[in-house]
């Protein structure tokens, strides 16, 4: 019998779910893929609760046009220390906010990053992509505040625990340094850290911004990368993985750290349409806002279900087995143009504007 996926996707607006940690028991694991794409900019930034109270962050940033959501959004749902943060590689989108964040009073416990064997790989990236002075003046402040910081290896266990008689763990699947590589000098984006996040049997990969070169070579070859739920990899637009990468992973669900209208526009074409075709539901932060995945570890035959929430709303409830309504690329042009599509209705009650809310029709799960 095909196992299952035990989890449950809260999506709600910015602020979302005040207090809702209350609503779930010890047993589980808490991923939240942050909105801090609200606007037309990018970035990424994962909270990530464990079941024995610790707490992780796999990248932090905001976008350009986005300043302070990062940061806000801690301080709303009162966290007060993480004990690692995993910088999944040196570009400002994904660990810009982290010298603020620690000196707004958050604690730290350890930082994993990957630096780049060679400054030519970052330079080439200037001003755009990776600024080498701000990189080494992040590490110098890790240094005067104390704060360790490490290059993980591959395989290595970042988080351990078992809570329940349920193992959880955090696991770094691979790295290259950019230089010394199976395919050669890459970019930055080929630097990326990609982990493994599993509670039980569940289990979800961080990509950081795999590319297409890196993301080929891990398709053909004997990486174990296959996982319920795939964080897409950069933010799903071009030069992301290859479509043979995600038929490796086999999701059941992507989650997209990307503004809407990043996610509707050409440059995410091909990811829109490999999952909307394969019938694989996509959360995007530009169109869902702050999305909760809880992870839990369910008898086999537990159906598990996808949550719903907009602003303070009751849930929609689906089950991952039903057939969700999802389109292709001429209803997806419909969407990101209209705000509601025809014979789709608001979610009842949504307090965001329009083209915030979720579409539904019918019982089914929104796109």
């Amino acid at each position: 019998m095909k196992r299952l996926v035990g989890l449950t996707v809260l999506l709600g607006a910015f602020g979302f779910c005040m207090g809702c940690h209350s609503f779930f028991q010890a047993s589980e694991t808490h991923w939240t893929m942050i909105n801090v794409t609200p606007a037309e900019a990018q970035a990424d930034c994962h909270l990530i609760e464990f079941p024995d109270g610790s707490k992780a962050l796999i990248d932090i940033a905001n976008a350009a046009d986005a300043r302070g959501t990062a940061l806000t959004f801690l301080q709303r749902h009162k966290i007060e220390h993480i004990d690692l943060v995993v910088i999944s590689h040196v570009h400002w989108d994904h660990y810009g906010c982290l010298v603020d964040m620690i000196k707004s009073g958050i604690t730290v416990g350890r930082v994993a990053i990957n630096i780049p064997a060679s400054r030519e790989i970052a330079d080439v990236e200037r001003p755009w992509g990776c600024e080498w002075e701000d990189v080494q003046a992040t590490l110098q402040f890790l240094r005067d505040r104390h704060i360790p910081y490490f290059t993980p290896k591959a395989g290595e266990r970042l988080m351990d625990m078992s809570v329940g008689g349920v193992r959880v763990h955090l696991d770094v699947v691979c790295l290259y340094d950019g230089i010394n590589t199976p395919i050669g000098k890459t970019d930055i984006n080929e630097t990326s850290i990609i982990v493994r996040l599993s509670h039980g049997a569940t289990r979800a990969l961080f990509t950081g911004d795999l590319g297409n070169r890196l993301g080929t070579y891990l398709a053909a070859n004997n990486f174990d990368v296959a996982a319920d739920l795939l964080k897409a990899p950069h933010h799903g637009t071009e030069g992301t993985a290859p479509n043979e990468f995600f038929a490796r992973v086999n999701p059941k669900a992507i989650f997209v750290p990307s503004p809407k209208k990043l996610w509707f526009s050409l440059r995410s074409k091909r990811t829109r349409d490999f999952f909307a075709e394969h019938h694989i539901p996509a959360y995007v932060t530009g169109i869902h806002g702050h999305v909760m995945v809880v992870l839990t570890a369910e008898d086999s035959r537990f159906s598990p279900s996808i949550r719903v929430h907009c602003s303070y709303d009751l849930p929609i409830q689906c089950n991952l087995r039903d057939k969700l309504e999802l389109r292709l690329e001429s209803d997806w042009e419909a969407l990101a143009t209209k705000a509601a599509a025809p014979s789709f209705s608001r979610f009842p009650g949504c307090r965001l504007p329009p083209d915030r809310c979720p579409k539904i029709s019918g019982p089914r799960c929104p796109i």
